[in-house]
């Protein structure tokens, strides 16, 4: 069974997202995570006392994007939407930063495979994109204003996060990635 079949444990997602309970528990109380994407379930269980909930790792990745964005500054809800994104793997604000090529494939809860570059999502406003960067490099032109005054942006390699949660978990996040995408290897 691949680990992307896993259901894990609010602890084990606690640790991974580098949260602690308390934080999680208020978060679902305050209605930013849900626990579907369309017919998929990410969440099951909880809700009552004594009923233990368990993840998928679309939503553990989920909680650790919108972990990492308040970190930054970012508001809850907003930083939930956002990642909502990212685990959803949806073709919504997709961007490749190599014209000419088509977007290689990207599933829900993972980045794009190591071997096309790194996964960043960013946050302009309302504007919120998943970009596939050669060697880590964001072009921030398209992110200028015509007026001349300065914009705000945060940027979230969403690759590291992804290595750093299956650190976290004692897995290997490059054999993740090469199951799931064995046409890149």
């Amino acid at each position: 069974m691949s680990i992307l079949d896993t259901k894990f444990p609010t602890a084990q997602v606690t640790h991974a997202a580098e949260i602690d309970g308390v934080t999680l528990q208020n978060w679902f109380r305050r209605g930013h995570i849900r626990g579907e994407t369309g017919a998929k379930q990410m969440i099951e269980g909880g809700g009552v006392q004594g009923r233990s909930r368990v993840f998928s790792w679309a939503a553990m990745m989920e909680v650790s994007i919108a972990a990492r964005l308040i970190d930054v500054g970012c508001g809850a809800a907003r930083a939930f939407e956002v990642a909502q994104l990212f685990s959803d793997g949806g073709d919504g604000g997709l961007h490749w930063e190599e014209e000419g090529n088509e977007l290689p494939e990207r599933k829900p809860g993972l980045p794009y495979h190591y071997r096309h570059g790194e996964t960043i999502l960013t946050l302009c406003g309302e504007e919120a994109e998943i970009i596939l960067t050669k060697d880590g490099d964001l072009n921030l032109t398209m992110y200028r204003r015509a007026d001349g005054r300065a914009r705000a942006l945060v940027a979230l390699n969403v690759s590291e996060v992804f290595q750093l949660v299956a650190l976290r978990l004692g897995v290997d996040a490059r054999e993740i990635l090469d199951q799931a995408y064995p046409q890149a290897r």
